[in-house]
């Protein structure tokens, strides 16, 4: 079975806009990873923290990770604190570390991922909350992209309807003269390829034809006996 063009066409919008989708994906947990370590290397220097570059830099890359991610990356920058400078500094590090991450993810995050993605922050929002409870941790990386995809097909589908129907209303037709009509352009096509086709193979044929003739031609022309005028000729 074959597609019709229109489908054709839809898939084919479809996977582009999902390609651009998860590309600005991509680039907005690059721009998160950058903020996230302009934030935190501050307090990391303030706190004099060892290696304070290396942490910030640990921080913003497991950040990228929702949720556990900023845990997990907080475990090693503790343990450096209690064995190099003291317990106190390590608990204001975790402290500063929940309000900084806390701040960026409830209102700079989602504003980041509705600029790049074209959707609003309260959608971003929204798509972690529910695809998170229902897939859990990949719900929490999946939800933005696949948010964004949905609202872009819902508006794209609108878009579709509100012109199908300022297009029905302006030539005064229905819907089925309207499917009659790409049944009628599908036909069409599928006749002109087969046609198209055809041709093909007789334009080979025909090809094929020559050369054996050709061939046949020389083939003759070496075998048959040398006439007296030839002989002759040729001493």
């Amino acid at each position: 079975a074959t597609l019709s063009q229109s489908k054709a066409d839809k898939l084919v919008k479809t996977a582009r806009l999902t390609d651009k989708i998860l590309y600005d994906y991509v680039g907005a947990k690059c721009i998160e990873a950058v903020i996230v370590f302009a934030l935190v290397l501050p307090g990391y220097y303030l706190f004099r923290i060892p290696y304070p570059l290396a942490m910030a830099f640990i921080m913003a890359l497991l950040n990228m990770i929702p949720y556990v991610g900023s845990v997990i990356a907080t475990i090693p920058i503790v343990i450096l604190c209690i064995a190099f400078v003291d317990v106190k500094t390590a608990i204001w590090i975790i402290i500063y570390d929940a309000i900084v991450l806390n701040i960026y993810g409830n209102c700079i995050g989602p504003f980041i991922y509705g600029r790049r993605m074209k959707v609003s922050a309260l959608l971003i929002i929204l798509s972690m909350l529910l695809f998170g409870s229902i897939f859990g941790f990949w719900g929490l990386i999946i939800g933005p992209p696949l948010m964004a995809v949905l609202w872009d097909l819902t508006n794209d589908f609108i878009a579709d309807k509100e012109n199908e129907k300022l297009e029905l209303e302006k030539y005064n037709l229905t819907k089925e003269d309207i499917n009659d009509l790409e049944i009628l352009q599908e036909a069409t096509k599928i006749v002109k390829e087969r046609r198209e086709a055809q041709q093909k193979a007789y334009e080979q044929k025909v090809k094929t034809e020559e050369v054996n003739t050709q061939i046949a031609t020389s083939v003759t022309d070496k075998t048959q006996p040398k006439t007296k005028k030839d002989k002759k000729i040729d001493g």
